[in-house]
């Protein structure tokens, strides 16, 4: 794990957990290798607040499945993800085996959906996975705090669907024409996984404006960053634990990233919605392709 500052790594168990100063929590490694980053993404935490589980509930799947989904919305539909779009496509699941609360719960694909959604990765079996864990340090957040139980929350409020104003018609064609064109959940996973960006960490700026290896939002920057495609295998697989064909990481032809064609963006962009978090923008910026951040260069 690179060192940026921003986490503090102490050898499992070093430390009583009642210990623990503000702003310190319980990180595991699978979650980082899933995507998740520090200073994590306000979309991510406003998602945990929406459905009511603390980090630690969550099994590394819905980490990556997450992760999966950020990406999708800004490399390849051109929306910033939110809460509301994230609902209409899962749920939050209650695990039945054991006890232990921590990793008991996970995201899970709708089974009643109208939209097509990109296919999705089977849920990988993560060995021992609880055992490999640091104190990382951050902005103190209540979604952060070790779990000392259950989740409390009417289980009938994770699956209720929202009704999307009709400003998301646009997007979910755009989701829909990207699965029926073959996108899948590797594709996008390998796509982020290539370029070094890590979707659960608040980053200045959309993966549509990514610009190479020196990009701000990378964790890893430089001309010698990038993954060379057995590299780019063999972590695919470490984080699946999926078998797969390598030219399934190769995007289908007519599916372009968005930082790749800047004509393109500017012109996909302008027939989408602006989103903030939640869902929605109140301020429309009406196709500036950056929607109102300024980009250097």
């Amino acid at each position: 794990m690179e060192s940026t500052g921003d986490c503090l790594g102490i050898q499992a168990g070093s430390i009583p957990l009642g210990d623990l100063r503000a702003g310190e929590f319980v990180l595991f490694i699978s979650h980082i290798s899933t995507g998740l980053g520090l200073p994590i993404s306000s979309f991510f935490l406003l998602l945990q607040k929406d459905f009511g589980p603390q980090l630690q509930h969550l099994t590394p799947h819905s980490i990556l499945l997450t992760s999966i989904f950020v990406h999708l919305c800004e490399m390849f539909v051109g929306v910033r993800p939110c809460v509301i779009l994230f609902r209409h496509f899962f749920i939050l699941v209650k695990s039945g085996k054991g006890k232990d609360e921590v990793g008991a719960y996970y995201f899970q694909t709708r089974s009643d959906l109208r939209t097509p959604y990109t296919p999705g990765l089977t849920d990988g079996k993560w060995e021992e996975w609880r055992k490999e864990w640091v104190i990382a340090t951050t902005e103190a957040n209540e979604r952060l705090v070790m779990p000392t139980g259950g989740l409390a929350s009417d289980r009938q409020s994770w699956r209720a669907k929202p009704s999307l104003p009709s400003e998301f018609d646009s997007v979910l064609s755009k989701i829909r024409a990207l699965a029926e064109d073959g996108l899948t959940s590797l594709h996008v996973l390998g796509d982020f996984l290539k370029r070094r960006i890590v979707p659960l960490k608040q980053r200045p700026r959309p993966a549509w404006s990514f610009n190479g290896p020196q990009d701000c939002s990378r964790a890893h920057r430089g001309e010698d960053s990038d993954l060379i495609q057995e590299a780019l295998e063999v972590l695919v697989r470490a984080v699946t634990g999926e078998i797969f064909i390598p030219k399934h990481l190769i995007l289908p032809h007519g599916v372009v990233p968005l930082c790749e064609d800047s004509r393109l963006r500017t012109a996909v962009l302008a027939t989408l919605p602006t989103l903030d978090d939640g869902g929605l923008a109140a301020l429309q910026t009406g196709g500036d392709p950056d929607r109102g951040i300024r980009i250097p260069g």
